[in-house]
């Protein structure tokens, strides 16, 4: 769910992707049990699903979209406002290195 300045946050990075060239879907809602996806974006026939963090990223978050963008043939991303603390960013990283 979308609060305050997480929904603005998302709106300003599609923006940023639309400013790329890229086409751009928001809160695209999935049949399927892993969720809705924040943005879906395109450009090159290569497909990117991109889940938006204002504040703070959850391992949950990041498994949830690694396994969303390997189910539906997509490269998961991770966009996070705030900073990430060197140490989960290394664990992150290492742990989905593909």
């Amino acid at each position: 769910m979308n609060v305050g300045g997480e929904c603005v946050f998302e709106s300003i990075v599609a923006k940023i992707f639309e400013a790329a060239g890229y086409s751009v879907n928001q809160s695209v809602k999935l049949q399927h049990r892993s969720g809705d996806i924040d943005i879906v974006a395109e450009k090159d026939n290569k497909r990117y699903c991109v889940e938006v963090k204002y504040l703070q990223l959850y391992e949950r978050a990041v498994e949830r979209i690694y396994l969303t963008g390997k189910t539906f043939g997509m490269t998961p991303a991770v966009v996070v406002e705030s900073k990430i603390d060197e140490r989960k960013r290394s664990y992150y990283l290492e742990k989905r290195s593909e």
